[in-house]
């Protein structure tokens, strides 16, 4: 499976297994966003999540075992980390902070709904696997002598509002 096929997935599951913040903001345009960290340049509410459950069913769609309101924030969400913000200016240092940063986040999640009972160890293994590929194989070395798509993801995750579920989706099957 794609690894951003396998990590929307996860962040949905684990978006609604644990109480984390969630932050609902407007942009000066009028759209819509929603994260896990308070914008610090709009007014954002925190939106109360309660947690759905049934994150151990690894044959079923997460998005079926939430609540109508709960479904709509993570469909939100999942359209969130997709969003396509543009590529920054090729910086190879930010690129690689910024997907580090995001990996080892998402891993951390994953550990703590995983030693919260909330998915299973088949599940974190899936996704925390995936993601140490996805480490091995980026660094600022490789990021300076890259082109095509492998250059477009660096591009991508050049942009402090990118996501790397977005980046990896943008550029396909790159670190597959």
């Amino acid at each position: 499976m794609r690894l951003f096929q396998v990590t929307i997935l996860f962040l949905i599951l684990i978006s609604f297994t644990t109480n984390a913040d969630v932050y609902k903001w407007v942009d000066e345009k009028g759209v819509t966003h929603y994260g896990n960290q308070k914008p610090p340049e709009a007014k954002a509410e925190q939106v109360k999540v309660s947690g759905g459950g049934g994150g151990n069913s690894s044959n079923s769609d997460p998005l079926d075992q939430l609540d109508p309101a709960e479904r709509v924030l993570a469909e939100a969400m999942k359209k969130e980390l997709l969003k396509d913000h543009g590529n920054g200016e090729l910086d190879c240092s930010k690129a690689m902070s910024n997907t580090t940063e995001q990996v080892d986040t998402y891993v951390a999640q994953a550990k703590r709904n995983l030693n919260g009972g909330h998915i299973n160890q088949s599940q974190y293994n899936q996704v925390e696997t995936e993601f140490r590929k996805l480490k091995s194989k980026i660094s600022v070395s490789r990021c300076q002598s890259a082109s095509g798509t492998e250059k477009d993801f660096y591009l991508c995750m050049s942009n402090d509002n990118n996501s790397a579920i977005g980046c990896l989706s943008k550029t396909g099957s790159l670190f597959d």
